[in-house]
């Protein structure tokens, strides 16, 4: 089981899902 978590965190790290910028977005940051 723990081989099967290892695989979704390493496959979320290498493609992750809440990349990139929201549309209609009331804050922003800068670095």
């Amino acid at each position: 089981m723990d081989d099967m978590y290892r695989e979704v965190i390493l496959e979320h790290y290498k493609h992750p899902h809440n990349a990139g910028t929201l549309e209609a977005a009331d804050i922003t940051h800068e670095d």
